[in-house]
């Protein structure tokens, strides 16, 4: 008789054990499903925004670069990173950029999205950087873009134009040649 109520206090926590173990199992199930649903949400939105983002470069950068006309840069640039003195810059660099004449052909864009502090800047939000090699009639180039996400649009903060390095004259002192090599690749 004694065994038998035992058997049956045994019997009677198995199953209390058996239902908490199923409730937490149901739940973890539940977690993962609600991780995994909400991890496919984040990566549609932001592959849409890297989408976007690489859209806005190539219209951007096929506008700016067949006439090198400060206006078309001034149309998408951040308005409150563009002073009277950035303009100034920005035309005397387009003078020189009109040197590569018309765009033949421009890479796919590759980069990438952030939200945050962009690094080394005064940018915050969300935030693209994408690079793409460029063909002009006079040679190619690597054009980069730094855009801001504004009121559900970009806006471009940052626009670089790396040109290809003209070879450097050679010099007697090795010395000399090591540290242009190695202040243009900090570059």
């Amino acid at each position: 008789m004694v065994l038998s109520a035992v058997a049956r206090a045994v019997n009677v926590s198995m199953q209390i054990l058996n239902k908490w173990l199923n409730r937490v199992i149901a739940f973890l199930g539940l977690a993962i499903l609600a991780a995994m649903l909400a991890t496919g949400i984040v990566a549609a939105r932001a592959w849409k925004l890297g989408k976007d983002a690489q859209d806005y470069f190539e219209s951007s950068v096929r506008s700016i670069a067949t006439g090198w006309e400060v206006s078309e840069l001034k149309k998408r640039f951040v308005p409150e990173m563009l002073s009277p003195q950035a303009e100034r810059a920005f035309r005397a660099y387009f003078s020189r950029l009109s040197a590569l004449r018309t765009m033949k052909r421009l890479g796919k864009p590759a980069g990438r999205i952030g939200t945050g502090a962009y690094p080394g800047t005064t940018i915050n939000g969300t935030w693209a950087e994408y690079t793409a090699h460029a063909e002009f009639e006079s040679g190619g180039a690597q054009i980069t873009l730094v855009l801001k996400r504004v009121s559900g649009g970009w806006q471009i903060a940052v626009f670089e134009v790396g040109l290809p390095a003209k070879p450097q004259a050679r010099s007697a002192d090795p010395m000399l040649v090591s540290r242009r090599s190695r202040a243009g690749s900090a570059l």
